[in-house]
């Protein structure tokens, strides 16, 4: 079996060499929450066509 599902989000701040190393991990946590919330639909989606195409192969096999 094999599926693949995907998602990419972006999120920007100005930010300086002084910016502290917890605002910039702030921002990657924020950024990778939206990311994973936009995939979980994405996986989803594609586990059901998974599902789909495996028990129409199925269903052909004993037939």
């Amino acid at each position: 079996m094999y599926g693949l599902a995907e998602s990419t989000a972006k999120e920007s701040r100005n930010a300086s060499v002084w910016s502290t190393s917890d605002a910039v991990d702030d921002l990657r946590r924020v950024t990778e929450k939206q990311a994973f919330s936009q995939l979980i639909p994405e996986i989803e989606t594609t586990w059901a066509g998974v599902i789909a195409q495996y028990v129409n192969s199925s269903m052909k096999a004993t037939n």
